[in-house]
Order: structure tokens, then sequence, then C-alpha cells
């Protein structure tokens, strides 16, 4: 067992950006414990109590900020030996949070308002972060804004009812039903066999209230994660605008949003990906991913966890673009992103809570770039 003299020595190491796969390991389990979980607020504080005034915590934001890249590559180590099925981290857990970031902890709940706005030049003009909210439609015509205070719905023999029991509506038999997620949205949804989805902003699905006796077939359009009830004698088919997946029971992430590259993530089972009007193929294994753009149909070896990081209310940006960072953030907030003519495109790591209002998002992000973030209604100016 570790002493206290020998965490604060492995904390120091981590403010230095020198700790090891081991010692972040022992930090992590030594914070996991409820009784120590103080102690990582108090070793923080400490650390900036060392600087001589408020000005001086840039340099401990430059040093936290360069730190949390080191430990962001330490904790994909150790997320890579673990099983695929394993949810992204928690973030209720103060021990999350070195993986979160240290700097983020720091600025989200330890530094007092005023040396917030110190450091800070975003503009308060908050927007609160995305909600439980989708429209039901039905083929015979009937409509219904879905409550956002619920959590999903249920397709099953009964009719259409939220998933504590509420019942919305009846189905016929030869019913199709389409769920839209507008932006600023997420919803899930069980279909009539037991099938989980999870719908992103700006997505829809379209599926019958009976599946067919020879296939299970479902369109979709944007981004859902599946967790596809096992039967081998019924295939699950998902239909794209210009890419097919055929499984059988297995949990997979698809997305696929207009004019953007489609990205297929398989973290259990075994799916076959087939682009729409090539002679193009793939079978996906856990832990692999597939992208179709242009006529292009690639496969390489991903942390799947990466990818499904939103179904547990967290952003999780691995080495992405700003630019394709932003089109995630902009869906969620339901705002425009605005860049300036001589924008040069960067790369991040980062993992931060989308229960966040988006000043804290952006700011998180800031500090981590070269560049500012400015809020005007619901514009997001970038600046360099």
């Amino acid at each position: 067992m570790k002493t206290s003299q020998d965490i604060q020595e492995i904390f120091e190491k981590y403010l230095s950006g020198t700790m090891t796969k081991e010692e972040f390991e022992i930090l992590l389990d030594h914070f996991s414990l409820q009784n120590n979980q103080k102690n990582l607020h108090a070793l923080i504080l400490e650390a900036m109590e060392q600087e001589q005034d408020i000005s001086h915590l840039k340099g401990l934001e430059q040093t936290l900020r360069q730190t949390d890249r080191h430990i962001y590559q330490i904790s994909r180590m150790n997320r890579a030996s673990k099983p695929l099925v394993k949810r992204i981290v928690p973030y209720a857990s103060v021990a999350a949070l070195l993986i979160f970031g240290i700097f983020s902890y720091v600025y989200f709940i330890v530094l007092p308002k005023d040396i917030k706005n110190t450091i800070s030049k975003i503009e308060r003009e908050d927007i609160l972060p995305g909600k439980h909210t989708a429209i039901l439609s039905l083929s015979s015509g009937e409509t219904y804004h879905l409550s956002d205070s619920k959590n999903g719905i249920k397709t099953d023999d009964k009719g259409i009812h939220y998933a504590e029991g509420e019942k919305i509506t009846d189905i016929q038999n030869n019913e199709t039903v389409q769920v839209t997620v507008p932006r600023g949205g997420q919803y899930s949804l069980g279909l009539p066999d037991g099938t989980r989805v999870v719908l992103n902003s700006e997505s829809s699905l379209s599926y019958p209230v009976r599946f067919g006796t020879t296939m299970r077939e479902v369109k979709m359009k944007g981004e859902a994660y599946f967790e596809v009830a096992h039967n081998p004698k019924l295939p699950f088919i998902v239909k794209t605008e210009r890419q097919n997946i055929k499984v059988l029971g297995t949990r997979f992430n698809l997305y696929s949003y207009h004019t953007e590259p489609i990205v297929t993530t398989l973290l259990e089972g075994k799916v076959e990906v087939n682009a729409e009007g090539t002679n193009l193929r793939t079978v996906l294994t856990p832990g692999e991913q597939s992208r179709f753009s242009g006529n292009n149909l690639t496969k390489t070896k991903v942390d799947p966890l990466d990818f499904v990081g939103w179904t547990s209310d967290v952003f999780v940006f691995s080495d992405l673009k700003l630019t394709e960072i932003m089109r995630q953030i902009s869906r969620w907030y339901d705002i425009e992103v605005i860049y300036p003519t001589d924008f040069k495109d960067q790369r991040f790591f980062a993992e931060i809570p989308r229960d966040r209002k988006l000043s804290e998002v952006l700011t998180a992000l800031q500090h981590s770039g070269n560049f500012t973030f400015e809020i005007k209604g619901r514009r997001v100016m970038i600046r360099q």
C-alpha cells in the first residue's frame, strides 16, 4: 500500500509530465477509493498555492495542459489492455478526472469564479447542452413530440410507449415508425425485436412495427449506437444513404451524416459492410473500424470506446481536427461555427463531459490550443 508521501511524489510527477504507466495506475487506484477522493482536491490546491499570485496561474495552466496530454496517452494504453465491453469511465468519480484533465478539473471545480474570469476570454452568453428530445412519426400520419423528461421509447405488441411504461399510441400491423432527433437532442429506442438504439443529434431511424420473416431492416441517417438482439434466423440490416450493414447480434456505432465519410465502429460481434452501388465490401471484428469516403472503403484498428463516449454523455476527441470536433459540438449545442479566413486546423486529445454549458467545453479546448472562442447568440467565432 502506498503512503501519502508516495502519492504526493507521484502527483508531482503528474504535474511535470514524467509519470509512468505504472504510476498512473497507482494514482487511479488510490483516488478511486471513496476515502481518498478529497486528497486530489487538496493536492491541486497545494500546487496552486505555490504560485506567487494569480498572474502566475498561466504557468501552472501550461504545465497542466502539457501533462494532461501525457496522461491521456497513458490512459489510452490502459484502455487498450482491457475488455472492449468496458464503458467510458464514469465522470462522477474524482479519479476519472485525471483522464478528463487536471486543468479542466481546476477550471470547472476548484478555481473561484473571479479567477476563472481572469484566465478565460470567452464571452459568457452561455448555451445549455442538448437534451432528450425527438419527434415520433407514423406512416398513418400521426406525429408526437416525445417528452424530454423520459428516458426513451419502446415498440412492442402493446404499442409504442415510454421506457417507464406510459403509453404513447397503438400500432397497426403494417405501420412504419420514424424517430427524428433534432440538433441539440439525443434519444433512446427499443425496437420490436429487443434491439436497443441510441440516436445522436440531427439523426433519424425508420423501422417497421413488426419485422418480417426473413430479415430485420431499418433505415437511418446521422449517428446511432446499436445493440442488436441476437437472432441468427433474422439478419439485421441497417441501410444508410450510401452503405448497408448486415449483422446477426452485435454492438456497433454508425456515423453517417450527409457529405461526410461513413464510419462504422465495432465493439462486439461481427458486421459486414457493403458500400451502396459498388463492389466494395469488408467484414469487421471487434476493435475495427471501416470508413467509406468517395469510392474508397478502408478498415483500421481503433479503440472503439473513443467513438461511443457520446452515449455516456462524454465527448471523446482522440487526435481529431478542431473542425471535426466543432461539428460534434455544433450539433449537440445547435450552434453555427465561424472560422477565420486563414484558419489553420489543429488536432486534439480530450475527453469532456457533454452535460457542461457550451462556454465550459470551449474553455477546455481553448486552453489546449492557440486560438480563442467568442459566443455571439448561437454563433461561435473562432480566432487565431
